[in-house]
């Protein structure tokens, strides 16, 4: 497991495009959640569409994950699988968790700072990013 924390001046965010998540019901992007005086946020980064696939949810057919889909409101020729990135906000620190895709894996992701924009937050203000990769 690698684990690393690394301030602002360390970091550089990467963006190649800021599309807005297409299948993934309502929501607009971000979601703003408080915890004392803790303020925080859900970014969303996009989504995979991932193809059905058999073998990827155990014990349960294709049909019934398109089914589950459906009864939730979301469509469902594909599986989608959204990225999402908390930030935290409190006394002079703004906390980000993970780094988003950037755009790179999926031409349905990389709105992660598109969606900091619209939260108010500009790279520039993120005071610690941490983020957290491999098994």
């Amino acid at each position: 497991m690698c684990r690393s924390s690394v301030r602002p001046a360390q970091a550089r965010l990467v963006h190649r495009g800021c599309a807005r998540p297409e299948g993934t019901g309502s929501w607009q992007g971000l979601r703003p959640f408080k915890f004392g005086k803790v303020h925080g946020f859900i970014l969303n980064d996009g989504v995979w569409k991932k193809p059905h696939d058999l073998a990827f949810i155990e014990n349960v057919s294709v049909e019934e994950t398109k089914a589950a889909l459906a009864a939730a409101g979301i469509a469902n020729e594909v599986v989608p699988i959204p990225f999402n990135i908390t930030l935290l906000k409190f006394g002079n620190e703004t906390v980000l968790f993970d780094a988003g895709t950037g755009g790179q894996f999926q031409p349905t992701a990389g709105a992660m700072i598109a969606n900091m924009a619209a939260a108010g937050i500009k790279p520039a203000q993120i005071t610690l990013w941490t983020y957290e990769q491999g098994p």
